[in-house]
């Protein structure tokens, strides 16, 4: 290995750490929260939800696609993503903190 190896960059490594650890969270929480998912499904038995909600909660990962187009327009336009990827990642992740804190998850 060269000493000018990229892969040894502090902040090479960082940023991958990051990377990798924010990649991880993601993924459990889609596979906690996601439309289909055991545990979703679970909870709506718990709640004692009826077939149209289930159909509803089974529609729902397939409505969200008509919103991918808008996004890409959204995005595309920025010469800067990174800056409207997190704040609508921050406003996604405040929204379900706030309702968590205020008492609004049952």
């Amino acid at each position: 290995m060269q000493q000018d190896d990229p892969r040894r960059d502090p902040l090479v490594v960082r940023t991958t750490r990051i990377s990798t650890t924010e990649g991880l969270l993601a993924q459990i929480h889609f596979t906690v929260a996601a439309p289909g998912s055991v545990f979703l499904t679970k909870f709506a038995v718990l709640l004692g939800a009826s077939p149209l909600q289930f159909g509803l909660l089974a529609a729902i990962g397939q409505f969200a696609l008509l919103f991918q187009p808008l996004g890409a327009l959204l995005t595309r336009r920025r010469t800067a993503r990174k800056g409207t990827v997190v704040g609508w990642a921050l406003a996604s992740g405040g929204r379900e903190l706030r309702s968590l804190l205020r008492g609004d998850l049952h």
